[in-house]
């Protein structure tokens, strides 16, 4: 990511962006809920709303074109779906009513557009893809104690960390942003944002071999709420030393212009 980075700063650098600064970077606090949940579908798998935490940072391209990036990490409660294997394999399970923590770290990038911009407001759209890393947390009652392997946990220590999932998927989205520029360089920014993941069917950790507990396979539709502070360059802002270079070319080109008229 930071090659990437420094490849369109080098970009810019050579194609003589005319603003104060470059590029922006924030850090922000919000919220983010499973759109399935919100829509009511499948309520034997869904994620409830919880925490995010945003990470932005974008540079100028050029005339209304950005290039953005962001980490994400978020959590949230809520199911999942678990099946194992029992009489050796003649009979499959399936747990939809245990407890589940879904936390994620995220990385996107993508374009922005301005779609917006007046005075100390702007408003920029962008679309995202990148990649995620996801872990399901369980916490299973005696119904499912055959899933444990016995030499990997401990039933009877409380914290005892239970079978869980991680894996890394891709994922897509998009969002919208609002930014006010209360300061030169600070602004606030309210962002809208949607994610799109698939997470395969992978096996349980620390779940007993013999029964191959998976955790089955459930997509992600994550809509999220983040406002964030933002540092970087104000809107409309021009290039101080440029201005300052163009008056004093002016200014020597009209003391040699009347120089020329005195002789």
């Amino acid at each position: 990511m930071m090659i990437g980075l420094g490849v369109v700063w080098l970009a810019v650098g050579s194609s003589g962006i005319q603003s104060v600064n470059a590029q922006e970077i924030g850090a922000g606090f919000g919220v983010r809920a499973d759109m399935d949940r919100m829509l009511g579908r499948d309520p034997a798998v869904y994620q409830q709303a919880g925490p995010h935490i945003h990470v932005p940072a974008r540079i100028h391209l050029g005339r209304g074109l950005y290039a953005h990036t962001a980490i994400g990490i978020g959590v949230n409660g809520g199911q999942d779906r678990v099946e194992w294997s029992r009489l050796d394999g003649y009979l499959r399970v399936y747990s939809d009513h245990h407890w589940t923590l879904l936390s994620s770290l995220d990385w996107t990038v993508g374009p922005e557009l301005l779609a917006y911009e007046r005075d100390a407001w702007r408003v920029l759209w962008g679309v995202d893809g990148g990649v995620g890393v996801s872990h399901s947390w369980h916490s299973f009652n005696v119904e499912a104690a055959d899933i444990f392997d016995i030499e990997a946990n401990d039933l009877e220590d409380p914290m005892n960390v239970d079978p869980y999932s991680r894996q890394v998927a891709p994922m897509a989205g998009t969002h919208a942003n609002i930014s006010f520029w209360f300061r030169p360089a600070l602004a606030l920014e309210l962002e809208v944002g949607y994610n799109l993941s698939f997470l395969r069917e992978v096996p349980l950790k620390k779940s007993a071999p013999e029964v191959g507990a998976v955790r089955n396979a459930m997509g992600l539709n994550l809509f999220r709420l983040d406002l964030s502070l933002i540092w970087g360059r104000e809107p409309g802002a021009k290039d101080e030393t440029l201005q300052s270079q163009n008056s004093g070319y002016r200014s020597h080109s009209h003391r040699d212009i009347g120089q020329r008229g005195l002789h």
